[in-house]
């Protein structure tokens, strides 16, 4: 699965099976959320 987030446009795009998920806690939207936020981190350089 790959995951790609525009942050200047504030969109994510999934590809590929979100069954590599497995059985997590948390719903699809709640981990494109928890992915976005680490993009957005990572971009910024933020420590």
């Amino acid at each position: 699965m790959t995951v790609i987030v525009d942050c200047k446009n504030d969109t994510v795009h999934i590809q590929g099976d979100i069954e590599e998920l497995g059985d997590l806690t948390i719903d699809k939207d709640a981990y494109i959320d928890l992915v976005k936020g680490q993009a957005e981190h990572f971009i910024s350089g933020a420590d």
